[in-house]
């Protein structure tokens, strides 16, 4: 169904996003650490995909405060 489709995003829109450089969003893509589809000389990015990198990771920066126990 043509409501099913999931949002594709051009790098340059997820960068604007996330306020973050262009540079960013494409180095994540070539070390894989954001998923992108490359339509001819172009990526489109699934918006799903944006939110998998945002999600805090066990044991990461994010999780850990920023505080040292010891």
């Amino acid at each position: 169904m043509p409501g099913d489709r999931e949002k594709l995003m051009t790098p340059q829109e997820v960068a604007d996003w996330l306020q973050i450089h262009l540079h960013t969003i494409y180095n994540w893509i070539d070390s894989g650490k954001l998923k992108a589809y490359k339509v001819g000389r172009v990526y489109r990015i699934p918006e799903a995909e944006v939110w998998k990198v945002l999600e805090p990771t066990a044991g990461g920066e994010a999780a850990s405060g920023g505080e040292d126990d010891g």
